[in-house]
């Protein structure tokens, strides 16, 4: 890989007041900013060929020497096997005097990480990348604000370097001057309402969103972040705490033993951690048309795996499929509206803001996959969580539709498959 320094470009080809404005423009190497729910997003952008995006994310930042917006890492953008996206805290454009961490979090009234998440879809919508080949990448402060940023993607990879986990568990001080300043009708944190402490843990969202990948490097030496952070988020996961490991399905580990203070990733370690974020990434994917096992949820026989395919047409039919509210004939067929009539499964679809949004509907609890098809062609998975929702960018024409697999908490496996959508394709400007 080339370590060429790219040049850092000192004015911006575009400033936007909407993510409609930036999706009308042409996407451009270099610098941008976009005005979000009253937050201005600075960033950078150097482009690669290929659906892969990386979004670097910045840490605190030393208020005599670092101007915002900074852009930690900029200069690796060779490094990595894709686009890169960096993008600096516009929570530190509150007060770029004393606020030097803010977390990509905030204020009070504005979730300027949900706003966050939505500028990384736009770009990767345009680059024709789903989230899932997204891969979020920051230490410390840009660390939690890599998780973060994944878990409101829903399916994209973190890389998270010695970061913090829970905001309100970091040192007194910045925290203080950070809910002083972004929070200011609250007095202290014990003010806070549930809402926004959940905001501000990136343990409770990575938790919650099961499709989430994270790769968490962490300096044992660094004790506070250590004990406080990466323990908490390793033991609710079930990630062992004592050596590096890939076993988990969804979050590893890389363990080191740097100086005993706190900082970024040491320089010889950035290959490995690329190559392993990377190697998360595309874990249980299939990309580039490769096979592709579903990971089981727990309790799941290998039977309630979707097949290993490359193509639709491959596809092994289902045990039960549904198609437009009726049972496949066969010589089990009143076996399998048996199962159907039990499962109450419901299917929609719609296309919404150049998505395919589908949901399927159970009364009871449920595991679900999501398989994506334009015309007869598999072209993206969703796997097994609980999550009965999938969402898909559209970029290209054609009839789009999914096929839904669920496993009942009784072992019942059913799938089913939406109604057929026309996409028309990108809205072309007059030339």
């Amino acid at each position: 890989m080339s370590e060429q320094k790219p040049v850092f470009p000192e004015t911006k080809w575009g400033e936007f007041d909407s993510l409609a404005d930036l999706r009308r423009a042409t996407l451009q190497e270099g610098r941008f900013s976009v005005t979000l729910d009253g937050g201005r997003f600075e960033a950078c952008y150097w482009p690669k060929p290929g659906k892969r995006l990386y979004v670097l994310l910045s840490g605190a930042r030393d208020l005599k020497t670092k101007a915002w917006p900074n852009f930690d890492r900029w200069s690796w953008a060779p490094l990595f096997p894709g686009s890169v996206l960096c993008i600096a805290d516009p929570t530190l454009a509150l007060d770029t005097t004393r606020l030097r961490i803010g977390w990509y979090a905030g204020t009070a009234t504005q979730d300027w990480t949900q706003s966050l998440a939505d500028l990384v879809r736009q770009v990767s919508h345009t680059i024709g990348a789903f989230s899932s080949q997204v891969i979020c990448y920051g230490s410390s402060a840009g660390g939690f604000g890599a998780l973060a940023l994944a878990a409101r993607l829903g399916d994209a990879t973190a890389v998270a370097i010695n970061p913090q986990t829970d905001v309100l568990k970091y040192h007194v001080r910045p925290v203080r001057q950070f809910l002083k300043l972004a929070f200011p009708d609250q007095d202290g944190k014990e003010a806070l309402t549930p809402e926004q402490r959940l905001r501000l843990s990136a343990l409770e969202a990575v938790l919650a969103a099961t499709q989430v990948k994270c790769l968490l490097v962490q300096n044992r030496k660094d004790l506070h972040h250590y004990r406080e952070h990466f323990t908490p988020l390793a033991k609710r996961a079930g990630v062992d705490l004592r050596r590096s490991t890939r076993t988990h399905p969804r979050i590893w580990t890389m363990l080191y033993d740097g100086t005993a203070k706190h900082g970024p990733e040491p320089r010889n370690m950035v290959v490995d951690i690329i190559a392993a974020a990377e190697a998360l990434c595309r874990q249980g994917r299939d990309d580039d048309a490769s096979p592709l096992a579903s990971a089981s949820p727990q309790g799941a026989t290998h039977g309630g795996k979707p097949p290993l395919v490359k193509k639709a047409a491959q596809a092994a039919p289902p045990e039960t499929l549904v198609q437009q509210g009726s049972v496949q004939e066969g010589k089990d067929a009143e076996q399998k509206q048996d199962a159907l009539d039990r499962s109450d499964l419901e299917i929609e679809a719609r296309i919404q803001d150049r998505h395919l949004v589908v949901r399927a509907k159970m009364q009871r609890p449920a595991q679900y996959s999501f398989y994506l098809y334009k015309d007869q062609e598999r072209i993206a998975v969703q796997k097994y969580a609980e999550s009965n929702e999938a969402r898909w960018p559209l970029d290209t024409e054609g009839t789009y539709w999914a096929k839904v697999y669920v496993l009942g908490p009784d072992g019942t496996k059913i799938s089913g498959r939406s109604r057929s959508l026309q996409f028309g394709g990108p809205t072309r400007r007059p030339s």
